[in-house]
């Protein structure tokens, strides 16, 4: 994987464009494949999303807006213990 700290869309950067109402990136373009397994890098910058999330109308949506669960998912998992409101 390339150096994390270089990554254009993280899930920060892809979260901070949905709770600022910017189009996301084509799904081919954040998602990694490894071994059957769909990942989509984060980074440290994360931490800084609850700060815009407090005051996000719908911030449980905003997730859900960027994985398409019905049409691509069974299961999701989810690792990270700072994101309170999901």
């Amino acid at each position: 994987m390339e150096n994390p700290y270089k990554l254009d869309n993280t899930l920060y950067h892809l979260m901070m464009k949905v709770i600022t109402d910017n189009d996301l990136p084509p799904r081919k373009e954040y998602v990694i494949q490894k071994e059957g397994v769909d990942i989509i890098p984060s980074s440290i910058e994360l931490s800084a999303v609850d700060i815009n999330l407090v005051s996000t109308m719908s911030r449980e949506y905003v997730i859900k807006t960027i994985i398409d669960i019905k049409d691509y998912y069974d299961y999701i998992l989810l690792n990270y213990t700072s994101l309170k409101y999901y």
